[in-house]
């Protein structure tokens, strides 16, 4: 009878992951947060630790998919060989207008967030390729071009921009080459309304694109491994994950600028989002938290749908500074976990005190001033009162 351990040895490589086991990180370290075999979900140590790095406002089935991707990949999370980043993402929603029952779709931004691969991870990844495949792996010279040049293997900065990069590794002996070209690549920022290389980028051109090209020649070596996994320095902040990502921005210096009109279909929401909202908040009167009655799953999507149509007018954009507006109107102690995740009563104050400030915005508009200017005024006022700790009952 032949031996079954040489008949499986005999019957071919295995191509990609193996399915049927997680691929537990090579932490060494006597760590708490180091993954064990038979492990299946965060321990509380870990999870705690992994919103310290930065996924705070991640939610639940956003440290699964993570998890997801650690035991497939068998890379620590801790170390950042593997990691989540957000990106402000365009969604649409259906919202009903309370009024008449018309239903439109609206677009908002939310926090989408994507799980990326370091360098030094997606090495990890194709050194553990190469061994369970049994084969050898090497590696060539990074070769430069620019405009006009040959291929070299050094890239001087006094040269300019480099417009590619190849990289080649030679799997027991085949040769696979990538070549990535810079203009393709490059990760870019808007400064000052125009597109420009992200620091790293501006910094270090020519080690961020050998980056990419060998990430892209060592998927081409072993592309089961690689499916689905973002290699971070080739993740554009533009790219399109799950819906329509928008540039980044900064929420305290879009508050001190002069805010634009809004145009069209733009500022046809604008006058929509207010109007729902002062029908939500008129519709009603303001009783005491106490006696507050407990809110309807429509009534309540209502009252969330007016939270955001203020905080769009104030052109608070960003969640971290629209959590800070729900915990000072809301005279609370700490920023909720979630936006839409407050009581009933405190979403009822939230609203009733920014459709006061809106109110304040259009009288202002009224007497010749800028009705979208006041309302950014008056939400970047009440973030600032939060920063500095004022208490609501006391401005």
């Amino acid at each position: 009878m032949p031996d079954p351990t040489t008949t499986e040895r005999t019957a071919g490589p295995t191509i990609g992951p193996d399915p049927t086991r997680a691929q537990v990180p090579a932490v060494h370290a006597s760590s708490r947060l180091a993954l064990h075999a038979g492990q299946n979900d965060w321990t509380e140590d870990q999870r705690v630790q992994l919103r310290a790095l930065g996924l705070e406002h991640a939610t639940e089935a956003d440290l699964r998919l993570l998890y997801h991707y650690t035991a497939r990949t068998g890379l620590d999370p801790f170390t950042k060989q593997v990691y989540m980043v957000s990106r402000k993402t365009k969604v649409k929603v259906r919202v009903t207008n309370p009024a008449n029952g018309n239903e439109r779709i609206e677009e908002r931004e939310v926090d989408k967030f994507t799980v990326q691969v370091g360098i030094d991870g997606w090495r990890v990844i194709g050194t553990r390729a190469a061994r369970r495949e049994s084969v050898r792996v090497g590696h060539e010279d990074v070769l430069y071009r620019g405009k006009g040049t040959e291929w070299r293997d050094y890239w001087d900065a006094d040269d300019g921009l480099p417009v590619a990069c190849k990289y080649a590794l030679t799997v027991n002996g085949v040769r696979i080459s990538a070549t990535c070209s810079y203009a393709e690549y490059v990760q870019l920022v808007k400064v000052d309304g125009q597109w420009r290389p992200n620091s790293m980028w501006a910094k270090m051109p020519a080690n961020q694109l050998a980056k990419c090209a060998e990430a892209l020649a060592w998927r081409k070596a072993f592309p089961a491994d690689y499916s689905g996994i973002v290699f971070e320095d080739a993740a554009q902040p533009h790219e399109v994950i799950d819906g329509e990502v928008v540039e980044d921005g900064a929420p305290v210096a879009a508050a001190k600028t002069a805010p634009r009109k809004a145009a069209g279909a733009a500022r046809n929401r604008e006058r929509a989002a207010r109007a729902q909202a002062a029908t939500v908040v008129d519709s009603e009167p303001d009783p005491a938290p106490s006696t507050l009655p407990p809110m309807s799953d429509k009534k309540r999507r209502q009252f969330l749908d007016s939270m955001f149509g203020f905080l769009s007018q104030g052109q608070v954009t960003e969640r971290d500074d629209q959590l800070r507006v729900i915990a000072q109107l809301g005279s609370l102690d700490v920023l909720p976990d979630h936006r839409d995740g407050i009581d009933d009563a405190t979403l009822h104050l939230v609203v009733r005190k920014l459709a006061e400030l809106a109110a304040k915005a259009e009288a202002t508009g009224s007497k010749g001033g800028d009705a979208s200017e006041a309302m950014v005024a008056s939400l970047h006022d009440v973030i600032t009162r939060w920063t500095n700790g004022v208490d609501e009952t006391d401005s």
